[in-house]
């Protein structure tokens, strides 16, 4: 797809490690997560937490009835598509090209909408009250 488009701008990294992969998000303007479709509800891919604490929009290609398709669509902090629906991922990156104001809108909506939400203490809280309610029953 890149070089089919000839995306200049656009780059596909290997595994980076640790200071490496901080500094790629650090510098990237647009994340891409994907998810075999019959893995939805089963999994999620754990690079999407970092992503979402770095602030910046994400592109998920994945089955419609997943949480992180919603939270974005719901959000408009990025794109969400489903699988093999790429032209529509090319026909959006050069939407925001043209009109960069929607990746700053998108990005303005990752930061206040979705990444307060999976911050460590909100996250612990989540995990302290579930397994309360288990030790419960």
């Amino acid at each position: 797809m890149i070089e089919k488009n000839s995306l200049s701008n656009c780059y596909l990294f290997e595994y980076l490690r640790e200071n490496e992969f901080n500094n790629a998000l650090s510098i990237t303007d647009y994340f891409i997560v994907s998810l075999e479709s019959d893995l939805s509800g089963l999994a999620v891919p754990s690079k999407t937490y970092s992503y979402y604490q770095a602030g910046k929009p994400v592109i998920a290609i994945m089955n419609r009835e997943s949480d992180i398709y919603k939270e974005i669509s719901d959000n408009y902090a990025g794109l969400s598509v489903e699988n093999g629906e790429s032209e529509k991922i090319v026909e959006h990156l050069l939407e925001v090209l043209n009109e960069p104001k929607k990746l700053e809108t998108m990005s303005y909506n990752m930061k206040e909408k979705i990444k307060p939400i999976y911050t460590r203490s909100n996250q612990i809280e989540k995990y302290r009250k579930m397994l309360s309610n288990l030790l419960e029953d």
